[in-house]
């Protein structure tokens, strides 16, 4: 116990000295919390007995955070007013001002000797939160690896600090630092201009944003996204807050969609606002004639797709397709037993590439169709076949009666000799192409062949009883047509 000490009652009553050269050289420049923390423990270190046991009541009895306490020191300890004697317990001991002011006992660090002032400045910006060696060095990165100059980056922290609070994260600090670093900020000019852009990009970002019922701050890669739409592919506000119509949609509108849809908009080179309009209108009138066209075809609650909107906007546009040639498609493969969306645009494709185009033709063609459907339908019927006439079909009827000239008459003939073959619709085929190279046109020359090709088989029966040589042999008589019959009957 020291011989002589100050009563307890006299604390209260009594001084505690703050060196003008504090007061003037490091007070003006340090966090007020950190002032705080200075004092009282300078009142501490010349009244013991006032003294608290720990860093925690320290704290209690400033209305302060531990850390804040802990985060205080460490300021005061870089800039050589105490030194961290022990960090469990946590001991501190106070140099006097004018000993580390004058006397240069007290070796700074190099980088903190170089960046002293800025430091200050910066602490300044960021009030009582501390940063540590590892987050300063990532600072002087953006001054000595980027090139920002050392006034630059404190304006760049001080817009982060206002975006963020005083808390923002050194990631995000050091996400912005490489950004502006990206885009040429150099000077504390080029951050000013930077900010002042920033201001308006996010100012129109925050409409976008707004417009799509998102109510919050845009994020950097936010405004960043903004930037690109309106510089890199030239849309103005009012385009791209008509492109938001398209977030009615989804479940969650958000910008990634808006970007998308711009982006489908600038491939199409679509990018002033009145075009935007055109193409959303025209775009809703397809989407209701797509609607149409799905209902004829027997989908009634089946919205069209982008893809299906697309193909019927090249009907139209490309082919030159009116909207009741497209519905003319439509009835014709319903008849044919195919109403699909993929059949009607075969038919289609196969009008197009015939030259028809409108209603009136379209019509006319499938009249033509209709009735040789009717007639093959005859000739299915009478050589057992079970299907819908094809176009391959109608295709081989027309050259049989058209190309060939053959009667009907002998078409229906010839389809009842092929009923019960294996292939009846090939036999008549392979039938039909023997009449032709014999000239069979009429039913009397068919009737006519049938006969000759009889009366050669029962010929040819008698002939059996012949020796073994002659087995073989067919009679000069007999024609191309005698044994391709025969061959498709023994088949």
């Amino acid at each position: 116990m020291a011989f002589c000490k100050l009563s307890d009652s006299a604390i209260l009553f009594d001084v505690t000295p703050l060196e003008n050269l504090f007061i003037q050289e490091f007070l003006t420049k340090a966090p007020g919390d950190f002032v705080k923390v200075y004092v009282y423990g300078l009142y501490q270190c010349l009244h013991p007995g006032a003294a608290e046991p720990t860093a925690e009541a320290f704290a209690l009895a400033l209305g302060l955070e531990t850390e804040t306490v802990y985060n205080a020191f460490s300021y005061w300890a870089r800039d050589g007013l105490v030194r961290i004697v022990s960090q469990d317990p946590f001991a501190i001991e106070f140099y006097n001002v004018k000993n580390r002011l004058y006397q240069n006992n007290y070796e700074t660090p190099p980088e903190l000797a170089r960046y002293s002032d800025f430091n200050i400045s910066l602490q300044s910006v960021l009030g009582g939160r501390l940063l540590h060696t590892q987050d300063l060095q990532k600072i002087y990165d953006w001054i000595e690896v980027l090139g920002m100059e050392p006034e630059a980056v404190l304006h760049m922290v001080s817009h982060c600090v206002g975006r963020k609070g005083r808390q923002v994260s050194l990631a995000y600090m050091n996400k912005v630092a490489l950004s502006w670093a990206n885009d040429g900020v150099r000077t504390l000019e080029d951050a000013e201009r930077r900010i002042a852009r920033h201001a308006s990009e996010s100012t129109q970002t925050q409409k976008v944003l707004s417009h799509i019922g998102v109510f919050r701050t845009p994020t950097v890669d936010e405004n960043r996204l903004f930037n690109k739409w309106t510089e890199e592919w030239g849309f103005a506000l009012d385009a791209i807050l008509l492109a938001c119509r398209e977030t009615t949609k989804i479940q969650k509108p958000n910008l990634a969609y808006v970007h998308r849809v711009l982006a489908s908009l600038y491939e199409q080179g679509i990018v002033e606002a009145a075009d935007i309009e055109a193409h959303f209108s025209a775009r809703e009138t397809i989407g209701a004639k797509m609607r149409e066209v799905l209902l004829a075809l027997g989908q009634k609650s089946v919205s069209p797709t982008q893809a299906q909107n697309i193909q019927y906007a090249r009907w139209t546009r490309e082919w030159g397709m009116d909207h009741e040639t497209v519905l003319a498609a439509c009835t014709r493969a319903s008849e044919n037993g195919r109403a699909t969306f993929a059949a009607v645009n075969s038919l289609l494709e196969g009008w197009h590439n015939s030259n028809i185009h409108s209603c009136s033709e379209a019509e006319e063609m499938l009249e033509c169709e209709r009735t040789l459907d009717s007639a093959l339908g005859e000739v299915f019927r009478r050589a057992g076949i079970v299907r819908s006439p094809g176009q391959s079909d109608r295709a081989a009827y027309t050259k049989w009666r058209d190309t060939w000239g053959m009667e009907e008459g002998l078409l229906l003939f010839a389809a009842e000799l092929s009923a019960g073959a294996n292939q009846p619709w090939q036999f008549l085929q392979k039938l039909l192409s023997n009449y032709h190279k014999k000239g069979v046109l009429t039913l009397e020359q068919a009737r006519a062949e049938r006969r000759s090709h009889t009366a050669n088989r029962q010929s040819g029966a008698s002939r059996k009883k012949l020796d073994a040589l002659n087995y073989d042999q067919r009679p000069p008589e007999q024609n191309g047509l005698d044994r391709d019959f025969d061959d498709l009957s023994a088949s």
